[in-house]
């Protein structure tokens, strides 16, 4: 299984691509893993961990059995940086409609996303972003081949999401709005409510309330769709805490067609810790009419309060243990690498890592990229590399040239952009050197990598 995505905890957040604009179970999903991570960021003071002043997330990539299978890339002006906060923060996960977030943990103006498919790592689409002064998403666009989408975002004088507009590109390859997402806060800035108002067919189509207890934490998330002249319940989740209010279960109720579907998933925790050792999701069989046990996970943290370790189970006739992630960090708290090991009975675990999922990074002056025109910069990823290296540096136009360690110029090809993909099938397994020369000869970077 693939590291972040086993859990809500750990969820990415639901890609605005992947449902339709502002409405649909999907979308309440999402607005469901936005709750959630809101909730244990807030109570995750001791895992509130930022990026060093001079190191910004450049990439991801996730490789399993030795095939890359994603990768994710991060391209930034005028300084711009990225902090993470938690798991989920290390992926683009400006989500414009969550009840929690109103910027983004990556600050890029360009996230480009690639997927393995057809024998080879194909790129999927681009999502770019535009920013106000206040480093706030005022638009997202979502480049893929086949169409586009597009979301405007307006902030109300608190600062806080007062409005979304969603388009698409599906007709005559031209935005069109679709449809508008209002939303409405309490005294306390706190979301109570919102709607959505589809501009095709000229009517409101879905609306969702938000309440919150005694202590300010919410309570429960319900949402509707206006169907037969009526509002009628959709969706529904209920969220209780204990007497130090942090979250112990999390209810979901939803219609499909006819059918009821619910699923619960409960927290437990150590002492006076504030974030979960041990989470179990149960779903109800409709057909058996009771609760069946699915999946649960333990969570151990090192003394910075970072996930350094967790251990996932599943239900089938008894629990069994499936894998275990051990997550490393650099001393700035940032995460470098998630390694998982398959588990192979007896209490053993497999020695060598099925999958990987790889962060890197890169140091910039986080006032203004220009200022290190002495030093250029140059990032290699992923590093080992396998078929395939990217290659990311502030030298616009020039020359790429690979030798081993013996100093023999094993390839050369022009640089013609300051991001560009060399490959590296050919290359024999080693140690190479990767240097750039700009035209004039007059600026030169390199960097040592490792081919698999």
């Amino acid at each position: 299984m693939k590291p972040f995505t086993q859990t809500l905890l750990l969820a990415l957040v639901f890609h605005t691509a992947d449902a339709a604009p502002l409405g649909g179970k999907k979308l309440d999903n999402a607005m469901h893993r936005e709750i959630l991570k809101g909730i244990f960021h807030k109570q995750s003071n001791l895992a509130f961990k930022t990026t060093a002043l001079q190191k910004r997330l450049i990439a991801s990539s996730y490789t399993s059995n030795g095939q890359m299978q994603d990768s994710n890339h991060y391209y930034y002006t005028y300084g711009k940086g990225s902090t993470h906060t938690n798991l989920a923060s290390y992926y683009d996960n400006f989500y414009a409609l969550g009840t929690n977030t109103t910027t983004k943990n990556i600050m890029s103006d360009t996230n480009s996303s690639w997927r393995y498919y057809n024998g080879s790592l194909n790129k999927t689409h681009d999502d770019v972003y535009t920013y106000d002064a206040n480093n706030r998403v005022i638009n997202h666009i979502y480049l893929a081949t086949a169409y586009n989408l597009q979301h405007s975002i307006v902030y109300n004088s608190t600062g806080t999401i007062a409005q979304v507009t969603s388009s698409d590109s599906f007709v005559n390859n031209t935005f069109i709005p679709e449809a508008i997402m209002y939303m409405t806060y309490d005294a306390q800035n706190k979301r109570i409510a919102d709607s959505t108002f589809d501009l095709i067919k000229n009517k409101s189509e879905f609306k969702r309330t938000y309440t919150y207890n005694a202590a300010g934490n919410i309570a429960s998330f319900t949402s509707y769709r206006f169907q037969n002249n009526n509002w009628e319940q959709t969706y529904e989740t209920i969220y209780s805490y204990d007497a130090s209010d942090r979250l112990v279960l999390s209810h979901i109720r939803y219609t499909l067609g006819s059918t009821l579907y619910q699923t619960k998933d409960s927290f437990a925790y150590m002492g006076a810790n504030t974030q979960p050792y041990y989470e179990v999701e149960i779903n109800w069989d409709n057909g058996l009419a009771q609760w069946v046990p699915d999946a649960a996970y333990t969570y151990q943290y090192n003394t910075a309060g970072l996930v350094d370790t967790y251990y996932i189970h599943q239900y089938t006739t008894q629990w069994d243990t499936v894998e275990r992630d051990i997550m490393i960090h650099d001393t700035n708290g940032l995460l470098q690498r998630v390694n998982g090991y398959l588990y192979n009975g007896n209490g053993n675990f497999a020695t060598i890592p099925y999958d990987q999922t790889t962060m890197y990074y890169q140091e910039y002056d986080p006032l203004t990229i220009p200022k290190q025109n002495n030093k250029p910069l140059l990032t290699l990823y992923p590093n080992p590399a396998n078929n395939m290296l990217f290659v990311q540096t502030s030298i616009s136009k020039g020359n790429i040239n690979i030798t081993n360690i013996k100093g023999q110029t094993i390839h050369s090809e022009q640089l013609i952009d300051q991001r560009q993909t060399v490959n590296t099938q050919q290359l024999p397994a080693g140690n190479y050197i990767l240097t750039i020369f700009n035209k004039d000869k007059t600026q030169t970077a390199y960097q040592q990598f490792i081919k698999h």
